[in-house]
């Protein structure tokens, strides 16, 4: 299955700080302030490192957390790193307003990165519905066929699917694609380019459900009438 990690860019600049974190502090910091401090920056470059490796093993990996104590430890362990971190910086920087100042702009700098490269992601993300004659083929993040051989069931709901959370997915802005867990602990496929009523829901044989829309509601409506005449549903 091919695969788009819209996550990446969360990965790629833990890493950096893991890699340059030092070079960093040397733009901001005095000589000696470095040289005081080197076991600090050297533990919160491992701290980063270690950010990095469980965020891709929970959001890039594909390995889904099964249970909500899973997912505390998870998030604790981030948040955790974190506020190590952050308290490597203040020793580090001894108090210096400019020197909080730097390092503060430079995580703005930072987020607005992150930021800019969700944007960019959301705009340029593929989203393709194709009816055959034997199957619906969804081609975004994530590809999907489904037969309509396998389809147990097809029906247009209002509500949206009573998510918990991603398993291994592509979630930017309104776009949800890829598989989700939902409420009741059943898996499913997400293939929703906004949060707008109808949505396709489709049961299929021995496999996850699926939920489809489109751009607006009508064409939504319009996919589920031609799923029903190609797939010879009543």
């Amino acid at each position: 299955m091919e695969k788009i990690f819209p996550n990446i860019g969360v990965i790629l600049i833990l890493l950096l700080f893991a890699l340059y974190l030092h070079r960093l502090f040397r733009f901001i910091l005095p000589v000696e302030n470095l040289a005081d401090n080197r076991k600090y920056i050297k533990l919160a470059r491992y701290l980063f490192l270690v950010a990095a490796i469980v965020y891709s093993l929970q959001y890039i990996g594909g390995i889904p957390l099964s249970s909500t104590s899973a997912r505390v430890i998870t998030h604790l362990v981030l948040s955790g790193i974190v506020l190590i971190i952050s308290l490597c910086f203040v020793i580090i920087t001894k108090g210096n307003r400019w020197q909080y100042a730097a390092i503060g702009g430079f995580v703005l700098s930072v987020i607005g990165a992150g930021y800019c490269f969700n944007e960019k992601l959301a705009s340029s993300m593929s989203f393709e519905i194709t009816l055959s004659e034997t199957q619906i083929e969804l081609r975004g993040g994530y590809t999907l066929n489904i037969p309509f051989a396998t389809a147990s069931g097809i029906v247009l709901e209002n509500k949206f699917p009573d998510v918990a959370y991603r398993s291994n997915g592509i979630s930017v802005k309104d776009k949800n694609i890829g598989y989700y867990v939902l409420n009741n602990g059943k898996k499913c496929f997400l293939f929703l380019n906004n949060k707008s009523s109808p949505f396709i829901h489709i049961e299929r044989i021995n496999d996850i459900p699926v939920f489809i829309n489109c751009s607006t509601p009508e064409e939504t409506v319009r996919l589920y009438r031609q799923i029903l005449i190609v797939g010879k549903y009543k």
